[in-house]
């Protein structure tokens, strides 16, 4: 490098090292505290008994690609440009392989861009290194002691990360071009953070662990991350080696600032491959450890459970006895005159999207007859069959309801209407795919004794309808709870937690990790605040008509 800086290198192993030991230990005590908390859901929705008619279809197809085409990519080493066949997946991750050819014979891809954790600069050219050389050339300045930026081809857009190498795309013409930067400044947004997304301990347990890692390197204050567990655990490493190693670096170097910079930079990634070399095989080791010992853990969860909810029932009587009176009164002033106008607003699109969802059913099963082909696991209709118009024109009547709880923000502060509309839209779509899970599953199991295809779906219909009800219910619920959640999380549940901090004390040392008196407070509070949405459309219940 130019420069002695055994003693940096060193340092930022040690950090690495140390921040990997603490996230294993904080990550199996999360995990095990998640898989509790998921064990005492499941039991109380065993306790309550079935609330659906229909089967869970719990394997939905995948959703559908965004777009495909090719694109020229810069080699990361060799400077060169290479065609790439590009797929935007349904889950905004992009696949690129060598070529259509390769995709269609379902060879593995060459790699994967994540943008959850990466910035889109549309005009590779348009850098704040050029602008900046632009304004000193202007004012007449020497820039001869700066770096000569690169000059890339029309139509380049560059993807940036703040450590990582950019990754240069260049598109044939403009409009090819515009298109590409609008579907990936969508997948900025929508491309998920996590890469086991399936395993609800997991999502849980991760980011909590890795904000007590932190927390206990000291690094405190806000962050965000993404592009998967690897990458999540590679920045965060990199920020805390940024604050402590680097410092100490910029000290050191005392050349000219081109020598410098090209020490530093080159510094700085031979660390991120030092750290990305260290946290693969140690995050794989803490993941697969914890899904090996998983099962055996799970049954002693269930065995142990008894103890842990004796101690939340004891703090949440507590709990009561100081808030709920109070929370009661509050939300019977300042909430419940709101929420009913509301109702008569929401009440009807919402059933108007349920009734257009059984006609999308309908459409379906009459489409699904004609090609029908049986599946050993009984998705065949799921995964042919269920988007259709009529399955958008129930999805609009969700979005409808958009501007007015818009408008519901004059009355509550941070209402988020896409948030509230998406709960909505996801019970639409996981009760079309449902009914035509459980339309499969009853005519296989009927062809013994001859149920016929209209049979069937007049079967599963019959089942779908009482689901529905059930769903609007639920929705019309949770669209009411929605709107109020932050309002009165901000100006109940805050202030109530200062009441309930001494009750902290009460709970035995064993099972300390496992009650949480504020958990315990939002959990009731909430409780409190959803009987009252539901008492609001009580009325609305007999106008239920599908």
């Amino acid at each position: 490098m130019g420069a002695d800086l055994s003693a940096e290198m060193k340092e930022s192993q040690d950090i690495t090292t140390n921040f990997l030991k603490v996230f294993a230990i904080q990550y199996s005590k999360c995990y095990l505290i998640a898989m509790m908390k998921i064990c005492k859901k499941t039991l109380a929705k065993e306790a309550r008994g079935p609330q659906w008619k229909l089967m869970k279809c719990d394997k939905c197809p995948p959703p559908q690609v965004h777009k495909t085409g090719v694109v020229n990519k810069l080699s990361k080493y060799l400077k060169k440009w290479n065609p790439r066949f590009m797929v935007v997946r349904g889950d905004y991750l992009i696949d690129y392989w060598e070529t259509e050819e390769k995709h269609n014979a379902k060879a593995k891809p060459l790699g994967t861009i994540n943008m959850s954790n990466k910035n889109l600069h549309r005009d590779a050219n348009d850098t704040v290194l050029n602008r900046l050389i632009a304004l000193a050339e202007k004012c007449k300045i020497n820039v001869d002691d700066m770096p000569k930026p690169d000059k890339y081809p029309d139509f380049t857009l560059e993807i940036w990360h703040e450590r990582k190498g950019p990754i240069y795309l260049q598109c044939p013409d403009a409009e090819s071009w515009k298109s590409w930067c609008d579907i990936i400044e969508k997948c900025r947004w929508n491309a998920p953070r996590y890469n086991l997304y399936e395993d609800k301990a997991h999502l849980a347990a991760f980011p909590n662990a890795l904000w007590r890692t932190r927390w206990e390197c000291d690094m405190w204050g806000w962050w965000w991350g993404g592009g998967g567990e690897e990458a999540m655990l590679v920045d965060a490493i990199n920020d805390k080696i940024a604050d402590v190693v680097l410092y100490k670096l910029d000290c050191k170097l005392t050349m000219p600032w081109s020598a410098r910079s090209r020490i530093r930079n080159k510094f700085i990634s031979t660390v991120d491959g030092v750290v990305t070399s260290a946290v693969g095989p140690a995050w794989k080791g803490a993941y697969d450890a914890l899904k090996k010992v998983a099962p055996e853990v799970e049954v002693k969860v269930k065995e142990g459970m008894q103890p842990i909810v004796d101690a939340q029932k004891t703090i949440q009587d507590e709990i009561c006895k100081q808030v709920e009176a109070g929370s009661k009164d509050f939300i019977a002033e300042k909430v419940t005159p709101h929420l009913a106008p509301l109702i008569d607003i929401i009440f009807s699109p919402v059933l108007d999207a349920f009734r257009i969802l059984l006609k999308a059913y309908d459409v379906a099963i009459e489409k699904g007859k004609e090609k029908y082909e049986a599946k050993e696991d009984r998705l065949y209709m799921v995964w042919h069959y269920n988007y259709n118009s009529e399955y958008w024109d129930a999805e609009r009547k969700m979005w409808d309801l958009y501007d007015p709880l818009w408008a519901m923000r004059l009355v509550f502060e941070d209402v988020y209407p896409w948030n509230i509309t998406a709960r909505a839209r996801r019970r639409l779509r996981k009760t079309l795919d449902n009914a035509l899970y459980t339309f499969e599953n009853i005519l296989e199991d009927g062809k013994a004794t001859g149920k016929t295809w209209d049979e069937a779906a007049r079967e599963a219909r019959e089942l779908m309808v009482q689901d529905c009800r059930s769903a609007i219910v639920r929705v019309l619920g949770r669209i009411l709870f929605g709107v109020v959640e932050n309002f009165f999380e901000k100006l109940v549940i805050r202030p109530a937690r200062k009441l309930i901090a001494p009750l902290a004390e009460k709970v035995p040392q064993p099972i300390k990790d496992f009650v949480d008196p504020e958990d315990l407070l939002e959990e009731l509070l909430y409780n409190i605040l959803r009987n009252v949405c539901t008492t609001v459309f009580e009325p609305y219940a007999s106008r239920i008509e599908l």
